[in-house]
């Protein structure tokens, strides 16, 4: 027979696993309930061990931003976080599919999704009646702060297994001082390129040496269960989400964007070859030559997987020749600013056999139908339709949408179309 002593242990481990079950429901319960006060199902951007945050994936949430009145706009994100319709990895062979890779402009919290140069993209593209493909699928992976370097990290770690045709990537003026930052938060391999890459400063990576590709585990077990919890439990997402962003608040991430090439403030330098960054000549080359690598890595990758890269540019709103710059303008810059950056695109992009799209010839063309946000300074609908309007008759006019056309025959397309002009 049991002792007393015995249903005695056996009771009070019963009782604590049934407290703890209770609480952790209680937790469960009352988080997600936070989240939706908070106009959200869960948190838009997660922390990632690899790619420093991500969108979380099957999430609907709210966007709200004032210009004269508040405005809301609602999201969702699929299940693999990306701003678009609910996809499969694999394509079907009758499907033509463009993958956008972009900052907060293609990301485009601002406008509906069927609104952004995304969704007007993928419309344009099904209703062009001389298409041969059944279907043409315009991923929209767009998160607010990536650059370069993250682009070639997001395509490679997750999703060149999405077998795009096309891949498109929207640049913009700060992606040099956002890739010189992101690689002081990063883990880089004996080629200089990310493996990896924090969200804040940390003293674990500034200056590490360089890891050997084949000494690096991209996959860690702890990796994989912090994914799995995170899909899984919001309590475990809340709680997770805030012991990570604990890190912005660290002596050393404060001490470092305090820094003038780490500082937001100099986010826009390479737009102008005065500024004071611009100016230290070997800084500019060295910060303009990581860039360089990353775009040329992201290539090689993208033609790995017989896929064509091409680029696009969209200009800041005080690029273009107005009277008048709407507020957000005057956070950052305070005069006019040429084209500076935008013709080191356009030599690197002639040089190196990639498609370049400038849009600002087509902005300053229909700049009074008002193009900007005054106070948030991203793209209204208009700006977003001139935008995919730009990258459809780039697509058709290089026949990118024949019936299977091979890699090849891509390649030469993209070849002629840089040697006449890149526009």
């Amino acid at each position: 027979m049991e002792t007393t002593k015995s249903k005695k242990g056996k009771f009070a481990v019963t009782t604590v696993f049934f407290v703890l079950a209770v609480c952790f429901i209680l937790a469960e319960s009352g988080i997600r309930i936070y989240h939706l006060t908070c106009d959200r199902e869960r948190f838009v951007w997660l922390p990632d061990q690899f790619l420093a945050y991500v969108h979380s994936g099957n999430n609907t949430f709210k966007h709200h931003y004032t210009e004269k009145e508040r405005i809301t706009v609602e999201h969702k994100t699929n299940s693999f976080g990306f701003l678009s319709d609910e996809i499969t990895v694999e394509k079907d062979k009758d499907t033509f599919r463009v993958l956008v890779m972009g900052d907060s402009f293609t990301e485009a919290f601002q406008v509906p999704g069927s609104k952004n140069f995304c969704g007007r993209l993928q419309d344009l593209l099904n209703n062009y009646p001389e298409k041969k493909y059944k279907k043409v699928e315009v991923l929209n992976t767009g998160v607010s702060g990536y650059s370069p370097l993250n682009y070639y990290l997001y395509f490679k770690r997750e999703l060149a297994r999405f077998e795009p045709d096309l891949v498109l990537v929207q640049l913009f003026a700060n992606d040099v001082f956002e890739d010189n930052t992101a690689k002081a938060k990063s883990l880089l391999d004996e080629n200089g390129l990310a493996l990896k890459t924090n969200r804040y400063f940390s003293q674990e990576y500034f200056n590490h040496p360089a890891v050997k590709t084949e000494d690096f585990n991209g996959n860690p077990f702890g990796y994989r269960l912090k994914r799995f919890l995170i899909e899984k439990s919001r309590a475990f997402e809340y709680f997770y989400v805030k012991f990570y962003n604990t890190r912005k608040a660290s002596d050393f991430n404060q001490k470092m964007i305090r820094v003038d090439q780490y500082g937001t403030g100099y986010q826009f330098f390479m737009l102008d070859p005065g500024h004071v960054l611009s100016k230290d000549e070997a800084f500019r080359e060295k910060a303009w030559g990581y860039t360089q690598k990353n775009l040329l890595a992201l290539k090689k990758e993208v033609e790995g997987q017989k896929a064509e890269l091409r680029m696009f540019y969209i200009p800041m709103e005080v690029q273009l020749k107005l009277d008048r710059y709407g507020e957000h303008v005057s956070l950052y810059v305070q005069k006019h600013m040429g084209t500076y950056f935008n013709d080191l695109l356009d030599d690197f992009s002639r040089k190196n056999n990639i498609r370049f799209l400038d849009l600002l010839e087509n902005f300053e063309n229909n700049k009074a139908k008002g193009l900007y946000l005054s106070r948030d300074g991203h793209l209204t609908e208009t700006g977003h339709e001139i935008a995919a309007e730009t990258l459809f008759n780039d697509i058709i006019n290089d026949d990118l949408l024949s019936e299977f056309l091979p890699f090849g025959d891509k390649n030469m397309a993209t070849s002629q179309s840089s040697e006449k002009g890149g526009n």
